[in-house]
């Protein structure tokens, strides 16, 4: 749900960089 939730945000997601989104998420 929280990828989710950064995909609809669309604020700095990058699908293609799983460590941002593991930084982002905490």
């Amino acid at each position: 749900a929280s990828a989710q939730k950064f995909a609809t945000d669309g604020e700095g997601y990058k699908p293609c960089d799983p460590q941002v989104i593991r930084d982002r998420v905490g």
